[in-house]
């Protein structure tokens, strides 16, 4: 039975203290958490073994992001943890075999095609070989493995059925678009301005050169079997705004930083997901730009 979701229980995102690259990737921002599972530990082999497998594809907070959202999820969806975290935590290894690891980026960058089985079809094949491997390393009980395979083996393409679990991992996985992190990877080098309007499509850019649906469009509402459920619709509304609101503050100089205020505040429809925000980053404001702005912000993309 589905719980409701309560945005004003709901913990986002702290980006005035996260910890990027490799860190996130070694999993600074979800052990704690995932220690609070019976099998937590079991789960911290699972992605300690897996560490050179993740991030492939320059993205090394994808799985740690991804496995947070599954982990919020479980408390409003049915789901059996003992498949859906080791299938978060391991979807998108199967990248690992790609030889160049700066091409998926490079085609975002572009502008060009990212669905369909051609492009998605290889790393699901892949990861389970992968998956497969690493859970039989770590002594991880046979019973789950065929449930946590067939997951990953179409989490992006969706053309079969799939269990409870697996509608819950796909959730988490699709969540990774709206964030912060996402962002940073694919469109740091884009005005605050086309950022927004990417994102949400409620603001005219002026870059002039906007390619397809808003991510607002392709993660919170589009048609199944790519549709969210009320929970992660929730917690994407609230990411969405908060992924936004880091990147206005990010705004250099500072003279400039009150229009892209301005800009965030005339984003439609979210007045409580903006107010929810702004209550999480009061008194972490300095934090929250020291964190997430020039010259940090160039110095991350150098070292990608």
């Amino acid at each position: 039975m589905a719980k409701e979701f309560n945005l004003d229980n709901y913990e986002i995102i702290d980006y005035s203290t996260f910890k990027y690259k490799d860190e996130s990737k070694k999993g600074a921002n979800i052990r704690d958490k995932l220690l609070q599972f019976p099998n937590g530990q079991k789960y911290l082999d699972i992605w300690n073994e897996s560490y050179n497998f993740r991030g492939q594809r320059r993205d090394p907070e994808q799985e740690e992001q991804v496995t947070r959202f599954a982990m919020e999820l479980l408390k409003y969806e049915e789901g059996n943890p003992d498949v859906v975290i080791p299938a978060a935590m391991l979807h998108d290894t199967g990248f690992y075999f790609e030889k160049d690891k700066n091409a998926w980026k490079a085609n975002v960058n572009a502008g060009g095609a990212t669905e369909g089985e051609a492009k998605r079809r290889p790393h699901q094949n892949r990861g389970i070989l992968l998956a497969t491997q690493i859970l039989t390393k770590t002594g991880y009980p046979e019973e789950y493995l065929c449930e946590i395979a067939d997951i990953i083996g179409d989490h992006d393409t969706r053309l079969l059925s799939t269990t409870p679990s697996g509608v819950l991992m796909r959730e988490a996985d699709y969540l990774w678009r709206i964030t912060y992190t996402d962002m940073r990877h694919y469109f740091t080098d884009k005005s605050i301005r086309w950022n927004f309007d990417r994102m949400t499509g409620g603001l005219v850019h002026e870059d002039g050169d906007k390619k397809g649906q808003p991510i607002e469009s392709i993660c919170l509402y589009n048609k199944a079997p790519f549709n969210l459920r009320e929970a992660a619709t929730g917690i994407g509304r609230v990411e969405l705004i908060n992924s936004l609101y880091v990147r206005a503050m990010q705004t250099y100089p500072m003279e400039e930083q009150q229009k892209s205020l301005d800009d965030f505040d005339a984003i439609p429809g979210y007045k409580e997901e903006k107010f929810h925000v702004a209550q999480s980053y009061a008194g972490k404001i300095e934090a929250l730009i020291a964190k997430n702005r020039p010259p940090s912000i160039e110095s991350y993309l150098k070292d990608d």
